[in-house]
């Protein structure tokens, strides 16, 4: 299984490079010299303190991603004129047909809602129909329900993976400097720092991915209103001080899944499947000034808790390649994503956990 992969991402890295050549894909080119050459790693073990802090972040991850399902069932209930609150429960449940017959109602009223309340409903719909094993669902999911990707963003575009890349306007280089030089602070007062508000990772990789030339939407986006609260604690300080959208794919790493996945190509690796076989994927065409995220298994689905940027190749001491990720929350620069990243947390307790790559 192992040298069929091998092969797999031989082959595969051949073809695209010959693509990426034609497509001004000279970025590609340099990244895989540096690939070539990684950086020896010393052991790294990620420390009680540090998974402590992953946990906490994780539980108010979890509580902030259950507020929105409760939004999205009152936002139901209220159109409905529903007394029992039906879907204010139905949208918080465990069970699986509770959500399927959420999003089916969704479905139904989503083009009689108030405009400002059909991102919410839309997140909702995508987020849980792509787990609930529905073909209806997932079908809807891919057509009425996606997201499109912006008609500028494949101008002065590449193929990679066999997907257009927006090659012209991204800097891995800007990206990467960016994450290395505030990988152990904040850059406050330009960006909020929101570690008290469930993690301030997917915020920092979204500065990084800026920095780097990824231009914000009406979607992915963060203003400044004032000074008054450059390190909110409470979402009412949060807005005080700050614009953004509602939810968030700037600060929030779930909304991050759902709003890059339809821009970039994305991949998927089980926990274990890369703790072994890293050494292989790192053969794949991810490269410094992608994102990687954990998604966390909660009953039946997956959803982002953690957001990463790759800012450089190592090779870790049994002298297999890896990447090396920097992000904040517990503020790390340059960590093995196998040994250091994905060890970490299953010394936490997560064994159910996908990593998923974004390459930008």
């Amino acid at each position: 299984m192992r040298f069929k992969r091998l092969v797999s991402a031989i082959l595969i890295s051949s073809v695209l490079s010959v693509l990426s050549i034609s497509f001004g894909g000279s970025l590609n080119i340099t990244e895989d010299n540096l690939k070539k050459n990684p950086q020896k790693v010393e052991n790294q073990k990620m420390s009680l303190e540090e998974i402590a802090q992953l946990k906490d972040m994780i539980k108010q991850a979890e509580k902030r991603e259950r507020d929105i399902d409760k939004r999205v069932g009152k936002i139901i209930d209220d159109f409905l004129e529903n007394k029992n609150k039906k879907y204010e429960i139905k949208s918080v449940s465990v069970e699986k047909d509770d959500r399927i017959s959420t999003m089916y109602k969704i479905d139904e009223i989503i083009d009689r809602v108030e405009e400002k309340n059909k991102g919410i409903l839309k997140y909702y719909f995508r987020k849980y129909s792509e787990y609930a094993g529905d073909k209806e669902l997932l079908e809807k999911r891919n057509t009425r329900f996606s997201k499109k990707i912006e008609k500028e963003e494949r101008n002065n575009s590449f193929v990679r993976f066999g997907t257009v890349v927006n090659a012209a306007s991204y800097s891995i280089t800007d990206a990467v400097d960016y994450a290395h030089t505030y990988a152990l602070s904040y850059n406050t007062p330009t960006y909020p720092n929101v570690t008290s508000l469930g993690g301030d990772c997917t915020n920092f990789v979204s500065q990084a991915l800026k920095a780097g030339g990824k231009v914000e939407d009406s979607t992915w986006y963060i203003d400044r209103k004032n000074t008054q609260y450059l390190t909110p604690t409470t979402i009412p300080q949060l807005d005080y001080s700050w614009d953004l959208a509602d939810p968030s794919p700037w600060i929030s790493a779930d909304q991050f899944k759902d709003y890059w996945s339809a821009k970039v190509y994305t991949s998927e690796f089980d926990e274990n499947d890369y703790l072994q076989n890293h050494d292989t994927y790192f053969t794949y065409p991810h490269f410094r000034g992608d994102a990687v995220q954990i998604l966390v298994k909660n009953f039946w689905w997956y959803e982002g808790y953690h957001t990463m940027m790759i800012t450089a190749y190592g090779e870790d001491p049994s002298g297999d390649s890896d990447f090396l990720v920097t992000y904040h929350t517990s503020n790390k620069k340059d960590k093995l994503l196998a040994d250091y990243v994905i060890s970490g947390f299953q010394s936490a307790g997560y064994n159910d956990f996908k990593l998923k790559f974004y390459a930008m």
